[in-house]
């Protein structure tokens, strides 16, 4: 495919030729999207998404075809552990249960119906377990999830303002994912970080003292990050 450098529908460089195929089986076109979906000056990566097929649909595309990635890397390493635990598969479902968590982020509903089947239980049994233990998460989990301390202490020195600033930021609410599935935010009761508080983590990683401003520092390095890695 050869890239032309003059100006397009959008104003920038196009490419030319006829693009690759788009997961789902759609064909690409001569637009040139940054996976931000903005269009790309000479020189960027590109990628390229059809006329009619919006750029957020073409990256939706890739995203689950990643998803798909996982989902199968982690039914591989579910039937690892079930071989450990061929004389007792009763016991391998929390073993397996954190493998699915740690490489989906999630349990999803075809992770849920594969254990059911390979340890001989009904699926609400697996419901059961999984969701009785607050390490395991039912429903989709961004990249990156913000756990904001708001316990006593931190709600003192402002943890109320923190997760304000955050919701604006990331228009959403506590429980709840930003459509480009990177962060979700989640108040927890503690963390352990009083001395530090106002205080949140995302993923392992500690922030403390915080104040509205550094929060919104803080998620944006986090999506220049994104960028940088796109």
């Amino acid at each position: 495919m050869e890239r032309k450098g003059g100006q397009g529908d959008g104003g920038v460089g196009e490419t030319t030729g006829e693009s690759p195929a788009l997961p789902g089986g759609y064909p690409g076109g001569s637009r040139v999207y940054s996976a931000g979906g903005n269009y790309l000056p000479a020189g960027k990566h590109e990628y390229s998404c059809s006329g009619y097929l919006r750029c957020d649909n073409f990256l939706r595309y890739a995203q689950l075809e990643e998803e798909g990635m996982s989902l199968e890397k982690c039914k591989a390493e579910i039937e690892e552990i079930l071989q450990e635990y061929s004389n007792n598969r009763a016991e391998a479902l929390l073993p397996c249960l954190h493998v699915a968590q740690e490489k989906c982020r999630y349990l999803p509903e075809d992770v849920i119906s594969f254990l059911a089947e390979k340890l001989e239980q009904p699926k609400a049994n697996v419901y059961s377990v999984a969701s009785f233990y607050s390490m395991y998460n039912l429903q989709e989990q961004g990249k990156y999830i913000i756990r904001v301390c708001v316990s006593l202490p931190c709600y003192l020195n402002g943890s109320q303002e923190i997760l304000n600033s955050l919701r604006e930021e990331l228009n959403i609410h506590e429980g709840e994912t930003t459509q480009d599935k990177l962060f979700t935010l989640q108040p927890v009761s503690c963390l352990g970080l009083c001395d530090v508080s106002p205080a949140m983590m995302i993923n392992e990683k500690v922030y403390g003292n915080l104040t509205p401003q550094k929060v919104t520092e803080i998620i944006s390095q986090y999506r220049e990050g994104e960028k940088e890695w796109r």
